[in-house]
């Protein structure tokens, strides 16, 4: 394996804390507060960005390196989740809000897909 960039390894350790920490406040064992939470879910993404933006820009020819890869799957994994959660309540009123069959016509959309 080769050696980590201090940014690389920076940006591996805040990935893990994200994970971490978001695993505890799932299960209820810890609570972190919000503001941390945002904060590094923040400069998460503007590291992705700026990331994506220098080592994929159309004026260089760089070969991609496996942490490269790692980083476009994560920005991938972001727009789809932050499209889903934008997507969701509007797919929800489309369908016809909090009645009971709203489930089951998720579940036939989910079933024709």
């Amino acid at each position: 394996m080769a050696k980590q960039a201090w940014h690389e390894h920076l940006y591996t350790i805040g990935l893990w804390a994200s994970y971490i920490f978001l695993t505890l406040t799932w299960l209820g064992v810890y609570i972190v507060n919000p503001k941390y939470m945002e904060f590094l879910d923040k400069a998460l993404s503007v590291y992705v960005a700026v990331f994506l933006v220098y080592n994929f820009n159309p004026f260089t020819k760089k070969p991609v390196s496996q942490f490269g890869r790692g980083i476009a799957f994560s920005a991938g994994i972001f727009l789809l989740s932050s499209s889903m959660v934008r997507i969701f309540p509007r797919l929800k009123q489309f369908l016809g809000g909090d009645r009971p069959e709203y489930d089951m016509k998720l579940i036939e959309l989910g079933a024709r897909v």
